[in-house]
């Protein structure tokens, strides 16, 4: 097949793509509630990034359908009518995961903060505040997540809470080994009378020289990260390529059971892999 042709073909699989999305568009605007029911089922996938939210049970659910038709629809387009069922099951897992990885990257720019908590909380106190009024005032110079975190602690605080349940909610909302460690600290030193100003300050430092460690060690481990995940994404490359130097290269696959069966073990390996190489490199951070 030559250039002009593949090229052809890759501008008709484009115009026929955006072709699609306007038909779809079409059709949800078309049904009375179906475009408030697919923004309503995508807000706690905002809010898991925006808020460190967990979706209930009824939402997750939601979700998984959304995610399902997603992988289905782009199946078809890709792949044909033969391994979209296959596909489709795993949207509620891949919904799952994007909410995972969204609280994650919340949770560990709360942790981020840290450092700059802990230096205004022993400044406050050494100036003679009370925690309470400490915890008033840490949160009010941050910004993102740690800001909306610390904001919710003064509204629990002026709802008459006290310093302890504010502190108890705050761990339990974010769900953080560090945010748990900075908490368990206060409400300990708190009750027991010690100097919590010079311990700020020390797991304040210490909470600095371990991220700088962890710095240091992705920067030392990034090229063997990420040689190992081009390694690991080169057949997929590669079949791709295939499918558009020659059209209907997944097709001729699909029609045939065995070799289904043996794409479908080869990509559960890939995949593998992928979560394996992704693990090995993963700090202790997380």
């Amino acid at each position: 097949m030559t250039l002009h042709n593949s090229l052809t073909i890759m501008i008709g699989a484009v115009a026929a793509g955006a072709l699609l999305s306007f038909a779809a568009n079409d059709v949800f605007r078309s049904i009375p509630g179906a475009t408030e029911w697919l923004r309503s089922s995508l807000i706690p996938l905002r809010r898991a990034g925006d808020e460190g939210y967990l979706p209930d049970r009824g939402e997750r659910r939601r979700l998984g359908l959304v995610a399902s038709g997603a992988v289905l629809l782009l199946s078809v387009l890709v792949a044909g009518v033969g391994p979209m069922m296959l596909l489709a099951t795993a949207g509620p897992a891949l919904a799952f995961a994007v909410i995972k990885h969204r609280r994650l990257r919340y949770r560990m720019q709360v942790e981020i903060a840290v450092p700059e908590v802990t230096a205004t909380l022993s400044d406050s106190l050494s100036g003679g505040a009370s925690l309470q009024g400490a915890l008033l005032e840490a949160g009010r110079s941050l910004q993102g997540p740690p800001a909306k975190e610390f904001a919710r602690v003064r509204v629990d605080l002026d709802l008459g809470l006290s310093a302890r349940e504010s502190l108890d909610g705050l761990s339990r909302r974010v769900g953080s080994e560090r945010i748990d460690a900075l908490v368990t600290m206060l409400i300990s030193g708190t009750k027991s009378g010690g100097d919590l100003v010079v311990l700020l300050r020390r797991f304040g430092e210490a909470d600095r020289s371990r991220r700088r460690a962890l710095k240091d060690a992705n920067s030392a481990t990034a090229q063997a990260r990420y040689t190992g995940m081009l390694v690991v994404a080169m057949p997929a490359g590669a079949a791709l390529f295939a499918e558009v130097v020659s059209p209907g290269f997944f097709a001729g696959i699909f029609t045939d059971p065995a070799s289904t069966l043996l794409l479908s073990l080869a990509g559960l390996l890939q995949l593998i892999g992928l979560l394996a190489v992704k693990r090995l490199g993963r700090s202790a951070e997380r």
